[in-house]
């Protein structure tokens, strides 16, 4: 197989041609599963409900996160993660995906993104930060399940210190 068959298998889809599916309300160039699996994270976090948001995690979750260790597993730590963060927040006022491309075969997919968070902390602090996602997703009995999330920010190589103030358009 040329490395061009092995691409051409793939479906993939620039979200932000068509803002945001519509803002949201997706369309049929999506898979349909995979496409309820994004609506859902979306909503979950926005309601700040960590069952919900894990409802279409795999068991064998494997999740890199942009604060704490290099890397958790299972879904047990992404809820104790979700609660961590969710308790830092006063209002959570919005929660947003852009840019995503997702690139998928019968079995396996890639969904990456630009995750946007508004919200005031507990301290009374304001937070409007953009942070990079990739989630890896694999059909697990027949639906899609995240078996890998990896979100990440860059850092100013002369400081050591994350980039928190970027934002991608």
């Amino acid at each position: 197989m040329t490395f061009q068959q092995w691409f051409n298998c793939f479906f993939i889809f620039d979200l932000k041609k068509e803002k945001f599916l519509k803002k949201n309300g997706m369309n049929s160039h999506l898979n349909p599963s995979i496409q309820t699996l994004i609506q859902n994270r979306i909503a979950a976090i926005k309601s700040q409900d960590v069952e919900k948001a894990v409802a279409d995690y795999s068991n064998n979750l494997l999740l890199f996160d942009v604060i704490g260790t290099l890397s958790n597993k299972g879904i047990q730590a992404a809820k104790e993660r979700l609660q961590e963060w969710f308790s830092t927040m006063k209002k959570l006022i919005n929660y947003e995906i852009q840019s995503l491309e997702i690139v998928e075969d019968n079995h396996v997919a890639f969904c990456n993104s630009f995750n946007h968070i508004v919200a005031i902390t507990k301290d009374e602090n304001h937070l409007d930060m953009w942070w990079r996602e990739t989630l890896g997703l694999k059909k697990e009995n027949g639906k899609w399940r995240v078996v890998s999330a990896h979100s990440s920010v860059p850092f100013d190589a002369s400081t050591g210190k994350a980039s928190l103030s970027l934002k991608p358009f």
